[in-house]
């Protein structure tokens, strides 16, 4: 009884082809025979993809999928390896979008931003805010307008930059309305109310004022007479001493 074994080299049958990537997935195969099943290895730019045997699925493809992907294979039978590879290359890419009506990539308008690959469509920057270019990526990209300089005419006496935004403010002698942009002079009468209330509320502040040095003042010099009385109450104690020392003195040498 005689057994026969046939075995057979490695071969790739189909050649994994170029592919250009919008949206969605992508599928990469690699279609091999050969006797005994021949050993499989992937890569990607020249780097190894473990656990990886017939096929590659990609999902959600971005900028790090791009490249060049590459199929080996090998058994026993050969040491030559048999290999087939493909280019990825994404087509929309951040900065841009999709579109489904021409079917081709378009940057994004001023304005606007896309920090993602292959999307259908580009995000606006925040109110007040604004692209320098097109084909913006980050949102970061979106400057603060200064309104003040881009709009004319936008308040009627002043305007007032902010972050974002803006504000308008009025001239002395005016008051802003309710549209909060245009200005109404103030009533003259209630500019005369204002000025005669200032002028008493001065007036008494004066006035109290004053009162106050003249009460110090009063008080100072109540201070000052009483002092005085007293500095005389005791001079006149300190004489009627001196006298009865005197007298004292004398009576005790007529006695001697």
């Amino acid at each position: 009884m005689n057994l026969t074994c046939m075995f057979s080299r490695s071969e790739i049958t189909d050649q994994i082809k170029d592919q250009r990537v919008l949206l969605g997935r992508v599928y990469m195969v690699c279609n091999v025979t050969g006797n005994p099943n021949p050993l499989i290895r992937w890569y990607h730019n020249d780097v190894f993809l473990p656990d990886i045997i017939k096929k590659i699925t990609l999902y959600n493809v971005s900028a790090e999928h791009e490249g060049l992907y590459k199929c080996e294979a090998e058994n026993v039978v050969t040491s030559v390896l048999s290999k087939t590879g493909c280019s990825l290359v994404i087509e929309c890419h951040s900065g841009t979008f999709y579109n489904e009506t021409t079917n081709e990539c378009l940057p994004c308008e001023y304005g606007y931003y896309q920090p993602h690959h292959n999307r259908r469509n580009c995000l606006q920057c925040n109110t007040g805010y604004f692209t320098l270019e097109r084909e913006s990526q980050w949102q970061s990209d979106c400057k603060d307008i200064d309104e003040c300089q881009t709009t004319q005419s936008l308040c009627e006496h002043k305007c007032i930059n902010t972050n974002g935004t803006y504000v308008c403010s009025c001239s002395s002698g005016f008051s802003l309305n309710s549209d909060g942009k245009t200005c109404t002079v103030v009533d003259s009468n209630g500019v005369l109310a204002v000025k005669v209330v200032a002028g008493v509320v001065t007036g008494l502040a004066i006035i109290i004022a004053v009162l106050i040095v003249v009460i110090k003042f009063k008080l100072y010099l109540k201070f000052r007479t009483s002092r005085s009385k007293k500095q005389i109450l005791t001079d006149n104690q300190l004489s009627e001493h001196n006298q009865m020392y005197e007298v004292s003195t004398g009576a005790k040498n007529g006695k001697q």
